[in-house]
Formats: C-alpha cells, sequence, structure tokens
C-alpha cells in the first residue's frame, strides 16, 4: 500500500506493508514541490507549481511501480483546499496519470495527524499537543490517549508566510518582527492545557527543521523519526 500526501510546500510519498493492526514502511520520500507558491496573492495554484507537482506525482507512482504496489491513497491539504483553480489539477493528474487525490478538511486533516501519532508513540495515558506545520496551515491537537479534546486549524504555513513577510534577502528585521506579531495574534487562542502535556511535530516542515538541524543531503527517516529539535536549535536554524 502507499500514501501520498500532496502539501502546500512538499509532496510525502510512503510504502509500507499493512497487516494485522501494524504499518512496517518499506519506502519514503519526500519532495520540496511548492505547489502553493504565491497562492496567497491571487488564490490560484500557479501553472509551474502544477507542472512541478505533476512530475513529482509521477515519479512517485513510477516508485509504485516497481514495488509492485496495490493499492494507492492520494490526499491533498490545504493548498488544494483553498485554489480556486484546485480542480484543474486534480483533473491534470487524473487524466495524466490515472491518479484520483480526495481533498481533506482542515479537521481531518487534524484527526489524522492526531491518530497518527497516537498510534506511533503508543502513551496512552500521555496528553499531547500534536502540531502539523505544513506550507499553508498549520493544525493544532489537543488530547488524550486516543481522544482528541481540541483542535484549531490556522492559515500558519511555512510557504505562505515566507512570502508573505519575508521579502528581503537577507532578511530585514522589521520583516521578522511583522511575522512574529501576526503569528503571536494567530496562536493566542490555540489548545493549551495546565498539565504536562508532550509536543510532538509532524508534517513536511517538522522533517525538514529536523533535517537541516542533522545536515542531512537526503531524506532519512530513521534519523529524522522522533529526532528531538530543543528550543535553541530552532531558534539559531531561524535566525
Amino acid at each position: 500500500m502507499a500514501s501520498i500526501d500532496i502539501g502546500t510546500n512538499t509532496i510525502l510519498l510512503l510504502i509500507a506493508e499493512v497487516g494485522k493492526g501494524r504499518i512496517k514502511p518499506l519506502f519514503e520520500m519526500e519532495t520540496v514541490v511548492r505547489l502553493g507558491e504565491r497562492i496567497h496573492e491571487n488564490g490560484i495554484l500557479l501553472k509551474e507549481a502544477m507542472s512541478r507537482g505533476l512530475q513529482t506525482l509521477s515519479q512517485y507512482l513510477e516508485r509504485c511501480r516497481a514495488m509492485e504496489v496495490q493499492k494507492i491513497f492520494a490526499i491533498g491539504t490545504s493548498a488544494l483546499r483553498e485554489a480556486k483553480n484546485s480542480q484543474d489539477f486534480l483533473k491534470l493528474v487524473e487524466e495524466k496519470l490515472d491518479l484520483s487525490i480526495e481533498v481533506i478538511s482542515g479537521e481531518e486533516e487534524a484527526q489524522l495527524s492526531f491518530l497518527a501519532v497516537t498510534r506511533d508513540l503508543e502513551e496512552t495515558g500521555r496528553t499531547f499537543l500534536v502540531v502539523d506545520i505544513g506550507g499553508g496551515s498549520t493544525e493544532f491537537i489537543l488530547g488524550k490517549g486516543d481522544q482528541i479534546q481540541q483542535w484549531m486549524s490556522l492559515p500558519l504555513g511555512s510557504v505562505r508566510f515566507t512570502e508573505r513577510f519575508l521579502r528581503s534577502d537577507p532578511v530585514r528585521e522589521e520583516e521578522w518582527q511583522e511575522m512574529e506579531r501576526e503569528i503571536r495574534n494567530l496562536l493566542i487562542n490555540i489548545p493549551h492545557t495546565e498539565e504536562p502535556l508532550l509536543v510532538v511535530a509532524v508534517g513536511g516542515t517538522a522533517s525538514t527543521l529536523a533535517s537541516v538541524e542533522q545536515g542531512l543531503e537526503e531524506f532519512v527517516v530513521e534519523k529524522i523519526h522522533r529526532f528531538v529539535l530543543k528550543k535553541e536549535a530552532l531558534k539559531n536554524q531561524l535566525l
């Protein structure tokens, strides 16, 4: 079985064996596509971005065929939820690659992210805050065991905010400050609790940060999965 996660910034591929309630990963790949490039400007997917997405999906399907994958699930998130012309991309992929993409809601995305974390960590008594940082949106899911208590999806993504605020190279201090103010305003109402919790970051942005911190030139799941990224290290990357 294979799953393809089509986000605003990255497209992820997982090929795995599924049986007896367990998932055994066989192959994983992450490609930075920037499907949602400049989507905040006019609400549409650029032709160049759609072309990059199509090319990446074609490569993924070749890998699936080589590994004799029987079933493929392709899921679209923030960029495909928001874009006025997302149907054009879905139709293009269906016609060129014979692949159907299901676009899920922010709530479904939050539920799946939380379920993935709780199933993987198997710590039923812990309270989790799962943070799914995407290119176009970020989902915050607070829960205990396998029960979600609160969740929220915010239009706060790495691609969206880079293009909106960080317009200079090198980035000017006032641009950082403007972006930080907007982020703080958005984070005021995120789910929270007074009890100790474990914060788990998932998604392409989190994987990229873990890769950069370790100096990885390629996506190596064994080194990224469960990697602990400390606050100071994250600050150093951003600054």
